[in-house]
């Protein structure tokens, strides 16, 4: 099985922004009422991965189902703590198998969507796999 279990290179700065972009972007979207998918997929097609509106949809479920609430979202230049916890779980600085296993079966959930997200990203932008 590949994955990418390491933190997120190749100019990881930049692919950070772009899934900060599309967090805010799922917020709007589930605020607002619009489609959400098509919504993520404009900004991501632009940037030439598209293919993750659907991916960061579903993190995005599980995540707010993990946390029990809605995700909190930033503006400009702030970033939420919500944010800042998927962006290093994500990056792997956090291990989310740590922080979420007091909540059983959810946490294992947003953990298999966190893996997925990583390896979708490494497919995305072209990332070097990890076996």
């Amino acid at each position: 099985m590949t994955f990418q279990s390491g933190a997120l290179e190749g100019g990881s700065i930049s692919i950070l922004s772009i899934i900060l972009v599309s967090i805010r972007r799922w917020r709007e979207a589930r605020d607002t009422g619009l489609s959400v998918q098509p919504h993520l997929f404009v900004s991501l097609a632009q940037e030439g991965c598209g293919m993750l509106a659907p991916v960061i949809d579903s993190l995005m479920h599980f995540y707010e189902m993990a946390l029990r609430r809605p995700v909190c979202v930033g503006c400009d230049g702030t970033m939420s703590q919500d944010e800042d916890l998927l962006l290093d779980l994500l990056n792997g600085t956090k291990q989310s198998r740590d922080w979420f296993r007091s909540i059983g079966i959810m946490g294992h959930a947003f953990d298999t969507a966190l893996l997925s997200t990583r390896i979708m990203i490494g497919k995305a932008f072209a990332l070097p796999a990890e076996i």
